[in-house]
């Protein structure tokens, strides 16, 4: 039941924002963000740019990972990732999934929060003839004094 609910949150939210740079008349870059959010964001970018699988997965909230990867995709690592870094072709418009290894710049275009424990992110992924906008949740929870956040991306 715990998963169904995370599906249809995650499907309603993702939803909500999958295209919010067509009614934003400018990037919301300069959104001030905290100094975890921020660090958090920083340790994905650079172990996406170091390719590193394991590195990258650390990043995800652990409730996606059980059901995207662990159930989904019954393990399969590289499709998790390949799926992960779809998005919208920046020049095109298509749908594209760019293989996460082919990776070679994350820009991150926004952080706004969209809740009390959420915060919507868009970043550019640019590689040898690719550039693609994509959008995904950060989570955020708290363990004592400690705020876990943990990336969402899309279900199914």
């Amino acid at each position: 039941m715990k998963h169904l609910i995370l599906l249809t949150f995650t499907l309603f939210t993702l939803s909500s924002f999958a295209h919010p740079s067509k009614s934003l008349a400018s990037p919301l870059a300069k959104t001030k963000i905290s100094t975890d959010l921020n660090e958090f964001l920083k340790g994905f970018e650079n172990q996406v740019k170091l390719h590193e699988s394991l590195g990258i997965m650390e990043f995800m909230d652990t409730e996606y990972l059980d059901l995207q990867l662990k159930d989904m995709l019954e393990g399969n690592v590289d499709q998790f990732l390949n799926e992960f870094f779809c998005g919208d072709n920046v020049k095109t418009n298509e749908f594209e999934c760019p293989g996460y290894q082919s990776i070679k710049k994350l820009k991150r275009q926004m952080v706004v929060g969209s809740g009390s424990n959420e915060f919507e992110v868009r970043y550019i992924i640019i590689g040898k003839g690719f550039k693609v906008e994509a959008e995904w949740l950060v989570t955020s929870k708290k363990v004592g004094t400690q705020t876990i956040y943990g990336l969402l991306g899309a279900m199914g």
